[in-house]
């Protein structure tokens, strides 16, 4: 792999993970729209939960970009690849949620859960369509 390859599929996990937090950030604006106690309920703010949406999808989206070589090869290493890539929105949803990093096993057992179901999914999907 070149490294205009690497830079290249780089950039398409940092644009894919905007993609997410945007639609992650419509999500909450429309819940939000509805019921203004949803967040405040939470301790949370609009704006908190939109930055952190964009903060996990750089992150994630860098690491799926940067990894994508590797999540061509095969559908294993593909799912393991889009669930690494999806921790950091599981990351920012406990540091705002909990207003800190209170980490128990609640929490990180369904940050991983939820990173296996959404960014496993995604990421056979993504690399299933580039294979």
């Amino acid at each position: 792999m070149s490294a205009a390859d690497w830079r290249a599929d780089m950039k398409f996990g940092i644009i894919s993970g905007l993609a997410v937090a945007t639609l992650f950030s419509a999500i909450v604006i429309t819940r939000w729209v509805i019921n203004h106690n949803d967040l405040a309920r939470i301790g949370l703010t609009l704006p908190q939960a939109i930055l952190g949406y964009y903060v996990g999808g750089v992150g994630g989206g860098a690491i799926m970009g940067g990894l994508s070589f590797l999540g061509k090869r095969s559908n294993v290493a593909a799912f393991l690849i889009g669930t690494l890539g999806m921790l950091p929105f599981g990351f920012m949803t406990i540091r705002f949620m909990n207003q800190g990093w209170e980490w128990t096993l609640s929490t990180v057992g369904a940050t991983i859960i939820g990173a296996m179901v959404l960014g496993g999914c995604l990421g056979l999907i993504m690399w299933r369509m580039e294979r």
